[in-house]
């Protein structure tokens, strides 16, 4: 099936929808036929146009209620909601694991291209180091890593580590506002003129283009961080409406433009990658052990005792 674009039905049905609040000048409904041509390509932009497309058996009438809210969010259509559930299952089948942001992208997907070359670029994404293999689980190792990679690269330029450090007294940790670049490809963040080339730029670059991103964000919006509380700061990080307008497209353009130009000691990540990894996966240990034993406490506590006097 081609993508939502080509149903007639589309825009009257969908108007309004999650999905479109940051389809800024009404972009896509203005460039459809040349936007599908352009996501037609990112196949090929991403070397996955021989990727393997498994076909499992999927129930979409007992999908577990995450993909039915997922899907309630997204879209209003029924028949949408349906097919976007198929897909979602077909890639968690293959993952063997689920994120909410792997939704976000699939969804964006959903508007230009056929299921079987979304599921493509999904698993090529999910698969290939250049890429984000590991971030689309429901508890991303993967990412929990890079984004405390990033914020040790803020604190060691001299230039951001003030403001890195008014944010760490702020109480705001990266992990909370990075997931929308690095997890969710900017889906419901950029304005749809901007995405296009943010994931573009993603597709031909690979993770390094999102952490120079990343750091983009921040550096462009040092002045007004160092101007913010806790709340500020965490709504600038997130791009959100409140702080920067949608419609201010120039703004969202140039940090892309600003994130591809960008200096940033790639050679150093691989090993501060390393490193943080076993530190993140001792956490996440602890933070498994602590919860077993909670469970173990709380089914001793359940635990009754039958009278066994006459």
């Amino acid at each position: 099936m081609p993508g939502f674009l080509s149903e007639e039905s589309f825009w009257e049905e969908e108007g309004g929808s999650a999905l479109l609040q940051t389809n800024t000048h009404s972009f896509v409904s203005g460039h459809a036929s040349e936007l599908v041509q352009r996501v037609q390509g990112w196949v090929a932009m991403c070397g996955a146009s021989d990727k393997d497309v498994p076909e499992f058996e999927v129930d979409v009438d007992a999908a577990t209620h995450v993909f039915k809210m997922d899907a309630d969010r997204t879209f209003k259509s029924p028949a949408r909601r349906r097919r976007f559930i198929r897909v979602l299952l077909q890639a968690q089948k293959r993952h063997g694991d689920y994120h909410q942001a792997m939704g976000f992208v699939i969804s964006f997907l959903m508007l230009f291209l056929d299921d079987n070359d979304i599921l493509k670029i999904v698993y090529t994404l999910n698969d290939e180091p250049k890429y984000n293999p590991g971030y689309w689980k429901a508890s991303p190792a993967a990412f929990k890593r890079d984004a405390e990679v990033y914020w040790q690269l803020l604190n060691e330029d001299p230039v951001t580590a003030p403001v890195a450090a008014h944010v760490t007294k702020c109480g705001v940790v990266p992990e909370a506002y990075c997931q929308k670049y690095f997890v969710g490809l900017c889906v419901h963040l950029l304005p749809y003129s901007t995405l296009m080339t943010f994931i573009e730029s993603y597709l031909v670059h690979g993770w390094e283009f999102l952490f120079k991103f990343a750091i983009t964000v921040f550096r462009s919006l040092s002045p007004r961080i160092l101007a913010s509380s806790t709340a500020g700061i965490f709504e600038l990080m997130r791009l959100d409406p409140k702080q920067t307008p949608i419609e201010q497209t120039d703004f969202f353009d140039n940090l892309v433009h600003k994130a591809l130009e960008a200096e940033l000691d790639l050679a150093a990540i691989p090993g501060k990658r390393e490193v943080c990894m076993v530190a993140v996966e001792e956490h996440l240990r602890k933070v498994r052990e602590a919860e077993e034993r909670r469970k173990a406490e709380e089914s001793d506590d359940e635990i009754v005792f039958s009278d066994e006097e006459d």
